[in-house]
């Protein structure tokens, strides 16, 4: 007499057995695609946001380069490097970063009306995750 509201075991049917290894054979090929395609997704973002970081450091280095109590491009650089080291972005001799009043020139010579451009540059195998 079976014993009411238990679940019997089943057998398996002849055809799950083969079944269960095509299931491996699937993840294992699937899988390597998957985790690269994530690994590629996380990159992405990263580049993503190494560009913002160092988008925002230049404009940050540009703002502080027109105050007037600036009046060197090491202060311009410290502005920068201060801003790229609080986003965890090595601020090393791998990172360029230039200070031009009207295409060349020093801060120190710069007059009122002149145009300042800070140009923030590192190789991105620096920052990369990978």
């Amino acid at each position: 007499m079976k014993p009411f509201g238990l679940p019997q075991p089943r057998r398996a049917r002849r055809g799950q057995d083969r079944r269960a290894g095509a299931t491996m054979v699937e993840f294992a090929l699937v899988f390597p695609v998957f985790i690269l395609l994530f690994m590629g997704t996380i990159e992405v973002g990263r580049a993503v946001m190494v560009y913002q970081l160092i988008h925002n450091a230049a404009r940050e280095g540009a703002r502080s380069a027109v105050l007037k109590s600036t009046t060197t491009n090491a202060q311009v650089r410290a502005r920068v490097v201060d801003y790229l080291q609080a986003g965890a972005i090595p601020t090393d001799e791998r990172l360029t970063v230039t200070v031009g009043v009207n295409g060349n020139g020093a801060l120190s010579a710069a007059n009122l009306g002149d145009e300042v451009q800070v140009d923030v540059a590192i190789n991105y195998t620096e920052v990369s995750l990978m």
